[in-house]
């Protein structure tokens, strides 16, 4: 059975940050996060944080070697960030 989780927002989250409300996966390797942390720090954002791309996501964040899920965020029209403009946007 498959299904396609998706995170609740973590409370109190600033409404006017660039990931609040945005639906958010996270691919690849990062450099300054594990893969959980940066999730951690997108729902601290207001993000919903997802397993799958979909049409219904926002933001691909793509460390090192990110392959299928990049590859279907690019043919879908989605914003990819990579981590440095990922580091950018968390400020």
């Amino acid at each position: 059975m498959s299904f396609n989780r998706v995170e609740t927002v973590a409370a109190g989250a600033n409404q006017d940050g660039f990931f609040f409300g945005k639906r958010v996966v996270v691919t690849g390797t990062l450099e300054k996060f594990s893969r959980e942390e940066a999730q951690e720090e997108l729902r601290k954002r207001g993000a919903a944080v997802a397993g799958t791309v979909g049409k219904t996501t926002h933001i691909v964040v793509a460390g090192a070697e990110a392959g299928s899920k990049l590859e279907k965020a690019r043919k879908l029209g989605i914003l990819v960030l990579d981590e440095a403009e990922f580091l950018e946007k968390l400020k």
